[in-house]
């Protein structure tokens, strides 16, 4: 019966400082590029790829950043396809 209460004491110590974690934030999703075109060019790039990979709402904001709603999926199975 002792045996018990400590396996059951170890068992709950380890699931309490187990799970009592410190979280990290998530980092923003940020790629900084040059390339050697004009930036309409890019933009008008970008926003193909972006509507070609089903993101509806491209939103160009200070002629740099953009910002786009969640992403639509239309394929039956979306692996592979």
């Amino acid at each position: 019966m002792i045996r018990m209460d400590y396996l059951a004491i170890v068992a709950l110590t380890a699931v309490t400082f187990g799970c009592a974690g410190v979280q990290h934030p998530v980092e923003p999703d940020v790629v900084e590029v040059t390339l050697p075109v004009s930036a309409d060019r890019v933009k008008a790039a970008v926003t193909k790829v972006l509507a070609d990979d089903d993101y509806c709402c491209v939103d160009w904001k200070d002629g740099s950043q953009l910002k786009t709603g969640y992403r639509v999926n239309n394929r039956a199975s979306g692996i592979g396809s």
